[in-house]
């Protein structure tokens, strides 16, 4: 039986049932990029909001934060434990001008291999596993080498979407 990820463990698919978020920031910090005000790191705030979400049917949110985001997953699970809610972590490098030191000084086994820690074992030492991949994308309408570096697949990285 397969089963969904969550950052509080597996979800069967007959549990699974209800409305889900699947583009949402928990837990992120993009200060670096785009300042203070950018820094989203308010469990309490996130706590009520979701509760509010679950009122109206949601069950499920997937937080696409990843490394880039600098994203929290202890905070995840606190998160989803006070909302009453299941949530999925994300793994993956979002895009140039967000990336992490580490996107530019590892090679595509490298980061590949991250990701597949992150799935597998946990998330920056925890053992919160992510359960999706995401977000990435592009800086641009052609992609920049560490674009291209961090979609990690041989496919991603040789056939690029007009959609970014």
């Amino acid at each position: 039986m397969r089963a969904l990820q969550t950052v509080s463990g597996p979800l069967s698919p007959s549990d699974a049932a209800g409305i889900a978020l699947v583009h949402e920031h928990l837990s992120c910090d993009l200060s670096s990029a785009f300042g203070a005000t950018y820094s989203f790191r308010d469990e309490g705030l996130m706590i009520a909001e979701l509760r509010a979400a679950g009122s109206r049917g949601v069950t499920l949110v997937v937080d696409s934060g990843n490394a880039d985001h600098r994203r929290d997953a202890r905070s995840l699970q606190r998160i989803s434990v006070g909302a009453a809610l299941r949530v999925v972590a994300s793994t993956g490098h979002y895009r140039e001008g967000f990336f992490t030191d580490s996107v530019a000084a590892k090679s595509v086994e490298e980061l590949a291999g991250d990701m597949v820690a992150d799935i597998t074992r946990g998330i920056d030492g925890t053992t919160v596993r992510a359960g999706a991949i995401g977000e990435i994308g592009t800086s641009g309408e052609v992609p920049t080498e560490l674009d291209r570096k961090s979609c990690v697949g041989k496919e991603c990285r040789s056939r690029w979407s007009p959609y970014h």
